[in-house]
């Protein structure tokens, strides 16, 4: 199976991180934090996320992942297995010297230059949080934070993109199946 790759924009469900998802559906394209101010090698890259299928993430909690970080319960863009992308070394993994670059995440991906939109195949959410936060009085969730969601869903929807709940369980796993399933001629 094919693994698609992630782009964690964030996990804090506020107007910030929306705005970062509205910034990269006007500009057309994901770039590097080099391109959008930050300065230093380690920011001339866009970080992906995909399932490293060697690594046993139950039990584990997740510590040291790009998941657990970046895409479970957060937003995130979906991007198309077909971007070039270099597989981070490990770290801890010392006898990993092919690869340039490393990390302590164990599934980090990295790929140079933009990535634009028309290799995007959707976004995640945490929906049910979102939820959540709007019945409780004070919260982020509020009229600023639905007009900017409503953005965010119009565009997606203008981009044929699919919206997938990054609350639910194992998402990236199943979505990958039907994914899979989308490519070989199977209905979503």
């Amino acid at each position: 199976m094919e693994r698609y790759f992630y782009h964690g924009i964030g996990n804090g469900i506020n107007g910030d991180t929306l705005d970062a998802m509205l910034t990269i559906m006007d500009t057309g394209v994901i770039k590097s934090r080099g391109a959008v101010g930050y300065t230093g090698d380690e920011y001339e890259h866009v970080c992906l996320y995909k399932k490293n299928d060697e690594y046993s993430y139950v039990g584990s909690g997740s510590m040291g992942t790009a998941y657990d970080g970046w895409i479970n319960h957060s937003f995130s863009f979906i991007v198309s297995p077909d971007v070039v992308a270099e597989k981070t070394g490990f770290y801890h993994d010392l006898e990993d010297e092919n690869s340039a670059a490393f990390t302590d995440l164990v599934d980090e991906w990295r790929s140079d230059g933009e990535i634009p939109l028309d290799r995007v195949v959707g976004i995640c959410m945490p929906l049910d949080e979102i939820k959540e936060l709007r019945a409780q009085p004070g919260s982020e969730v509020d009229e600023d934070f639905d007009d900017k969601l409503s953005d965010i869903l119009m565009f997606a929807e203008s981009m044929d993109w699919i919206i997938v709940n990054s609350d639910e369980a194992n998402f990236t796993d199943s979505l990958d199946e039907r994914l899979n399933a989308v490519s070989e001629n199977k209905i979503l």
